[in-house]
């Protein structure tokens, strides 16, 4: 655990086989595993380090639907 680090998740041309040029529509939704208390998600848990080693009840949680363009030049 520890500092914080970025990093691109997926690259669509890592991902995919796209070899006409144009404009593609893609919907991204995000499914992480976070820690939960009585089956509700608990972020005071998973900003502590020792209660998220710990914890043993976990739950997985799906963002809603971001639509982005990939554009293929």
């Amino acid at each position: 655990m520890g500092g914080h680090e970025d990093r691109a998740l997926a690259r669509p041309d890592e991902l995919f086989v796209i070899k006409d040029k144009g404009v593609y529509q893609m919907e991204v939704r995000v499914r992480i595993c976070v820690p939960t208390t009585n089956n509700v998600p608990d972020f005071t848990m998973m900003t502590n380090e020792n209660a998220l080693l710990t914890n043993r009840c976990f739950c997985i949680v799906t963002s809603g639907p971001v639509r982005v363009n990939v554009i293929k030049e």
